[in-house]
C-alpha cells in the first residue's frame, strides 16, 4: 500500500491540478533581531544637509559656536556648509549668542576663532584636556608644544643685531613638570611660525623701508596684545561663572544630603561635622557628596552606604569624644586642684594630672557611672592609697623605660645586656634627648618623665588644630583622648624621649669599659677624667667628668664647623684624628680636685640661688620669681598672687657641672690674652696653670 501523503491545501491544488506532486517546504523561520531603543525615528537627519540654506542658517544661528564646531566634523556635506566663506555671517551670529565674547582677533577667521575659545585640545598635536589659552599667540599648547612651536623672545636678533622680538606678540608660557608649574627661564616666547615668517619678510626688505617695516608690525603686536588681554578678561570670568554655577550645585546637593540624613537621624552627626571638623572629616567633601550633579533618587540610593558608613566609622567616634571633652572639662579643672595638694605631699617625681587621671581608681571618681558632681574633695578618699598609686604609677614607667632602652640596645649590638643588670642603670643609657624640643636629658628616670618642655609643645599643637581631630585615632579609649583634650597633655610615652648612646660610648671606649656591662656606678667609682681633643687649643685643656663630656659632645661637636677652631692646623689635626675623647693620667685627675671642689661649690650656691619656679594652675614654669607673678597676673587674672599660686622647685634647676682648665704656663705674663672663659675659670679658681701645684 502506497504511502499516504499529506492533504494539499487549496492553493496547492491549485497550482498543482488537484493533488501535489511534491511535498511543501516548509515556511523558512524569521530571526528575532534586537532593536535598539532609540528617542524618534531613526535617520531622520541624514538629509539635514539638503534642506533650504535659509531654514538651516535660521536653525544654526541659534546655536552655540561649539555645536557649530562639533556639527562641521560630522559629515563632509556638512563641513562643505559650514567652512563656506559664504557661512561667515552664521558663525557670527553664533557667536553673539555668548555674553560679552570679544571680535575675532584681526585676520583670524570665525571658525579658528571658536577653536580658539571652546576646543579644550592641543592646535599642535591635538591632546584633548587643554584649558590654558595662551591669547597672545592665539593657540592652546600641551607641554611638548608649547617647548617645539614657540621660541624666546630675547633670541630673536636677526642682521646687524636687530632685534625683532619686540614687535612680535609674546605670551608668558609656563611648563608643567611632575605636577608642579615652573616657568621658562625666559618666560616670554612668540609663536615659531610667526617668528619665521617675520624672518623672511624683513630679509626682503629694504634698508629705507626697515623703519616702515617695524613700525607696522610692533602696531600689529600692539593691536593683538590688547585685543589678548580683552579675550584673557572674558575666558577668566567665563571660567569664575562655570566655577561659581558649578559651586552652587555641588552646596544644593550637599543640602540634599543633609536632609536625607537627617531623616535618617544623623543629624548631630551633620551638624558636628558643619561645626568642628577639619576638611579632610568633613562630609562637604567626601567624594560622593562633592560632586557637580544634581542629586537623585537614583543616585542616593547608589551612594546612601558609603555616606552612611563615613559617618559611623569618622564622624560619629568623633563627635563622641567631642561630647565627652566638653562634660570632662569642668572635671579635668577640679582634678588639677586634687593633683597641685596631693603633689604637696608626696616625695620624689609626681605624675602628671594626666597621667593620673588614667589610674583607674582616679578615673572612677572623675568619671563615675552615675555622672554624679565631684569636688576636690571627693579625691580625699585617695589619699590613704597615695603612696601606693604613685609607686605603681613609677614602676609602671621604669618598667617601660626598661624596655625601650634593651630594645634600643639589642637592634644595633650582636649581645643583649647581660642578665642580672638592669638597663636603666648602665651608663650608655644616662643620656637621652626629648623629641620635641631636642634638648637633652640626663637620666632615665626621673630625667625623662620630669622634663617639662611638653605644655607648650602641646598648646601649640592644640591651637594650631583648634583641638579637633588631634590624637582621635590613636586610641580606642574614648576617655583618654577626652581627657588629653580637656587638659591639653597627652599622657607620658617614652616615644617622647630618643637614647643618645652614641654620645656616652665614645666616652666609655675611651676608658676601655665595655658598654653593654659597665653601670653608671661603676663609672663613678672609677672617678675618670677626659679632655676634649677637638677643643684642646694652644691655650688651655677642657677637661670634662664622664657625664659632661658626653653632654659636650652631643652640644658642641654634633656638626663639625670649621669656624669654631682656632687656626687651619689645628682644623686639619682633629679633622684626621677619629678619637674625640682621651682619658687623662691619674696624676692629673688628682691635680685637678681642688678646681672642681669649687667648680661644685659655685654650681651648688648658684642652683640653691636661683630655683624655678612653678605656677599652681597650669604648667607655666619660669626661672625668676617676677616672670612667674607676671604669668599669673596676665595668665590667670589674679591681682595679687600669694604663696599659694605658686612654688619654687630647686630640684628642676637644669644644672651641669662645668669643665676645668689647664692653661699653658706662657700665659702666665698675658692673661688678658686668654679667651674670656678661659680667663673667667681662673678667676673663679676653676683653671690652673700647667706647672702650678696645689
Amino acid at each position: 500500500m502506497a504511502p499516504q501523503g499529506k492533504r494539499a491545501r487549496k492553493s496547492d491544488e491549485a497550482v498543482t491540478g488537484g493533488q501535489a506532486d511534491v511535498e511543501p517546504m516548509p515556511p523558512e523561520k524569521k530571526k528575532k533581531t534586537r532593536r535598539r531603543n532609540v528617542r524618534g525615528r531613526r535617520g531622520v537627519l541624514k538629509n539635514l544637509p539638503d534642506m533650504p540654506l535659509d531654514i538651516l542658517y535660521e536653525v544654526f544661528s541659534h546655536l552655540h559656536p561649539q555645536d557649530l564646531l562639533n556639527l562641521s566634523r560630522t559629515t563632509k556635506a556638512f563641513r562643505r556648509l559650514l567652512m563656506d566663506r559664504n557661512a561667515a555671517v552664521l558663525w557670527k551670529e553664533a557667536r553673539q549668542n555668548i555674553p560679552d565674547l570679544p571680535e575675532p582677533f584681526p585676520g583670524m577667521s570665525e571658525p579658528a576663532y571658536a577653536s580658539l575659545c571652546f576646543d579644550a585640545q592641543c592646535h599642535g598635536c591635538f591632546k584633548p584636556g587643554i584649558r590654558e589659552v595662551l591669547w597672545e599667540i592665539r593657540a592652546r599648547f600641551c607641554n611638548e608644544c608649547k617647548k617645539s612651536k614657540t621660541l624666546s623672545q630675547e633670541t630673536l636678533i636677526y642682521r646687524r643685531g636687530d632685534y625683532f622680538g619686540s614687535y612680535l606678540p609674546c605670551a608668558v608660557v609656563e611648563i608643567s613638570v611632575t605636577g608642579k608649574t615652573e616657568l621658562f627661564w625666559d618666560k616670554k616666547r612668540v609663536l615659531a611660525s610667526e617668528a619665521a615668517r617675520i624672518k623672511e619678510d624683513y630679509a626682503e626688505v629694504e634698508v629705507s623701508e626697515i623703519d616702515q617695516f617695524i613700525k607696522e608690525n610692533r602696531t600689529r603686536c600692539n593691536e593683538i596684545e590688547q585685543h589678548a588681554g580683552l579675550c584673557r578678561k572674558w575666558y577668566n570670568n567665563k571660567k569664575l561663572n562655570r566655577a561659581i554655577e558649578l559651586e552652587d550645585i555641588k552646596d544644593a546637593r550637599y543640602k540634599a544630603i543633609k536632609n536625607k540624613l537627617k531623616e535618617l537621624g544623623y543629624e548631630k552627626d551633620v551638624i558636628y561635622c558643619e561645626q568642628y571638623c577639619m576638611s579632610k572629616e568633613s562630609l562637604k567633601q567626601l567624594s560622593v557628596v562633592r560632586q557637580s550633579k544634581p542629586l537623585t533618587e537614583r543616585t542616593w540610593q547608589t551612594i546612601r552606604p558609603t555616606v552612611i558608613d563615613f559617618l559611623t566609622t569618622t564622624v560619629t567616634p568623633l563627635r563622641i569624644v567631642h561630647e565627652y571633652t566638653l562634660y570632662l572639662r569642668p572635671r579635668a579643672a577640679i582634678l588639677r586642684k586634687a593633683v597641685e595638694k596631693f603633689a604637696r605631699l608626696s616625695h620624689g617625681v609626681f605624675p602628671h594630672v594626666r597621667d593620673f587621671a588614667s589610674l583607674p581608681e582616679v578615673r572612677a571618681i572623675l568619671d563615675p557611672a552615675d555622672k554624679a558632681e565631684i569636688s576636690v574633695e571627693s579625691f580625699d578618699a585617695l589619699l590613704p592609697l597615695l603612696p601606693e598609686l604613685v609607686t605603681r604609677w613609677r614602676e609602671d614607667i621604669t618598667g617601660k623605660l626598661e624596655t625601650f632602652v634593651r630594645r634600643e640596645l639589642s637592634s644595633d649590638e650582636s649581645e643583649d645586656v647581660p642578665d642580672g643588670i638592669r638597663a636603666l642603670d648602665l651608663a650608655i643609657a644616662t643620656i637621652f634627648r626629648c623629641s620635641h624640643c631636642k634638648k637633652p636629658i640626663v637620666g632615665a628616670y626621673p630625667g625623662t618623665v620630669s622634663h617639662r618642655c611638653r605644655p607648650a609643645y602641646v598648646a601649640a599643637l592644640v591651637q594650631m588644630t583648634r583641638g579637633y581631630g588631634l590624637w582621635s585615632k590613636k586610641q580606642d579609649d574614648p576617655f583618654d583622648t577626652a581627657i588629653e583634650r580637656a587638659l591639653k597633655w597627652a599622657k607620658w610615652s617614652h616615644r617622647d624621649v630618643d637614647l643618645l648612646k652614641s654620645d656616652v660610648e665614645p666616652v666609655l671606649e675611651a676608658c676601655g669599659q665595655n658598654s653593654l656591662s659597665t653601670t653608671a656606678q661603676d663609672m663613678d667609682e672609677l672617678d675618670f677624667r677626659f679632655r676634649c681633643k677637638k677643643c684642646d687649643s694652644f691655650q688651655a685643656r677642657a677637661i670634662f667628668r664622664w657625664r659632661e663630656a658626653a653632654l659636650h659632645s652631643r652640644d658642641c661637636h654634633g656638626h663639625d664647623d670649621s669656624s669654631l677652631f682656632f687656626d687651619i692646623e689645628d682644623y686639619i689635626k682633629r679633622t684626621l684624628d677619629t678619637e674625640l675623647w682621651e682619658a687623662v693620667s691619674s696624676e692629673e685627675a688628682r691635680k685637678i680636685a681642688p678646681l672642681e671642689r669649687a667648680a661644685s661649690e659655685r654650681v651648688a650656691l648658684k642652683r640653691l640661688s636661683k630655683p624655678i619656679w612653678c605656677c599652681v594652675h597650669c604648667e607655666m614654669h619660669e626661672l625668676s620669681r617676677g616672670g612667674m607673678i607676671t604669668h599669673i597676673v596676665e595668665t590667670h587674672g589674679i591681682s595679687t598672687p600669694s604663696d599659694d599660686n605658686l612654688f619654687a622647685d630647686p630640684a628642676r634647676v637644669k644644672t651641669r657641672m662645668p669643665p676645668v682648665y689647664i692653661v699653658a704656663d706662657e700665659y702666665k705674663m698675658r692673661v688678658q690674652s686668654l679667651k674670656p672663659f678661659v680667663k673667667q675659670a681662673l678667676k673663679d679658681g676653676e683653671a690652673m696653670f700647667q706647672g702650678d701645684e696645689i
